[in-house]
Order: structure tokens, then sequence, then C-alpha cells
């Protein structure tokens, strides 16, 4: 098989410019690195459209069961050197995938959900990626990101996925004026998380057959107020330590499933 020798050749150009945030969400696609996130991509079906490994990789792994999975799609050899400029960790593992993912329309995400998230201008790409594998853990039905939060497709919310992104239906950049009909048509409860105000999330009663949002809101200042105000309920996770708050991961981790016991959904 040929080996890429050359910085000018179109594929490792068309990877480098996956590197702007525009260009990743006008395209569709992304990069992923390391085995085991490439091997998640491959059991979850998802689009790959290239697995790219460096030179040295792939005549050490030639034998190797993952290899052989490899037969079923593109395959790029890339010399050691070229393909460091590949990924964006320090130490590569040696394999890359680029994958095309595009985001689920609204009306495909409610047609048929019970449960949803939404995320309101969350700006840490780990706790994005968190929030997407609780998503996943807790076979919520979707995702719903908000205008202003932070690029699902960036490669620190990739990693943080731990492959997630391929299992949960997502649709970002989506504003809330246009969501919120959308919500009341389809009966959905609107349910925001806050600091203060809020009554103990345990103290809900959440109904096994009712249709509802979560709203996680951003890590300084929590839900936009326009969302406060269309809530049906607001609310919040009493700290006995007098936190000042509390991660925005972990404060929908424990939410969502007191949310679903309640629901009988495990």
């Amino acid at each position: 098989m040929e080996v890429i020798e050359s910085r000018d050749n179109s594929l490792l150009k068309h990877v480098r410019k996956l590197k702007i945030k525009k260009y990743r969400q006008e395209s569709g696609e992304f990069v992923i690195e390391g085995l085991r996130f490439v091997d998640e991509a491959i059991l979850a079906g998802a689009n790959i459209k290239c697995i790219m490994a460096a030179e040295t990789f792939y005549k050490e792994n030639i034998e190797a069961s993952i290899k052989k999975a490899f037969d079923n799609y593109n395959m790029c050899i890339i010399s050691d050197d070229l393909f460091k400029g590949v990924t964006d960790t320090k130490s590569p593992q040696g394999i890359a995938a680029i994958v095309g993912l595009k985001q689920s329309s609204l009306d495909y995400i409610l047609e048929n959900a019970k449960t949803l998230l939404v995320i309101d201008r969350i700006q840490d790409p780990g706790n994005l990626g968190t929030i997407i594998r609780t998503a996943h853990a807790a076979n919520i039905d979707g995702l719903i990101l908000l205008e202003g939060t932070t690029d699902p497709l960036s490669p620190k919310v990739l990693r943080s996925t731990m492959g997630s992104i391929f299992r949960v239906p997502i649709a970002w950049g989506v504003n809330f004026s246009k969501l919120l009909p959308l919500l009341r048509r389809k009966n959905f409860k609107i349910y925001t998380s806050r600091l203060e105000g809020g009554h103990p999330y345990y103290d809900e009663v959440y109904g096994k057959n009712e249709k509802m949002v979560l709203v996680i809101g951003n890590e300084a200042n929590g839900v936009d107020e326009s969302i406060i105000l269309e809530s049906d309920r607001l609310i919040k996770i009493p700290m006995p330590g007098n936190a000042e708050s509390l991660n925005a991961a972990v404060a929908c981790g424990i939410m969502i499933f007191e949310i679903l016991r309640q629901k009988g959904e495990y």
C-alpha cells in the first residue's frame, strides 16, 4: 500500500482544515484518534470516511485482529512524521479516522422521545463530552445544544465522549425561541436546573410516561433567564456542604439518573 509522504497531499490538507470549527460544521466531518475510539466508531456503524494509520503502526499491526476490521474501509498509510500533524494529541497512538456525522433534526429527535437533555451555553469541552457520555449511559432519547454551546465536534469534546458521540441523537446551534413552540406542541414539560429558587430535584414527581426535557445551563451563569421564564418547574441539588456550585456534568448526572429511577427505566 502506498505511503503518503507529501504534506501537500489532498487528504492531509482536508484533515488540517478539519481542525477549524467552521469547516467541521460545514462538512459534517471530524477526526477521531486512537485505537479504542476508532474501534468504537466501527462497532457503532459510524460513517467512517477513511482510516488513517502511521506507517510504523500499520507495519507492526498488520497481522492484528483489529487490522481485519479495516478491510471494509478506505485505508490510508501516512509517514510517521506527517501523521503527527493529523492528530491533536502530543503522543498519538498511530491511528485515526475521518468520520462523517450529520446532526439530527429537531423533528427526528422530538418524534418519539420521552426524555431529552437541553444544554444551554456549556463552554467547557470536558463538561459537554461527559454530558454526552452520561446521556448515552442513561439511554436519553436525544440532546439539544442551544446556541452558544461549545462545538460538539471539537477534539476535546470527542475524546471526553469516549465514543458516545455515535450513540446519541444530537442537534446543535439550536435557537431556544425556535425550540420552545416545538416542545409545547409535543407536550414536553420543561424542568430547568437552577442554583437558587428551585425545588429539590428528588421532591419532584416524574411520571413514567411524561414527556420532559431537563435543561442544564452555563457553568458560570446558569440557564438563561428567557428559558427560566418559560420553564414548568425549576429544580436544584441541595448542597449541605455550602459549595458555591457543582460541576455542570456532575449535576446533570445526579439529576438525570433520579429522573430515570422515578420513571422506572432502570
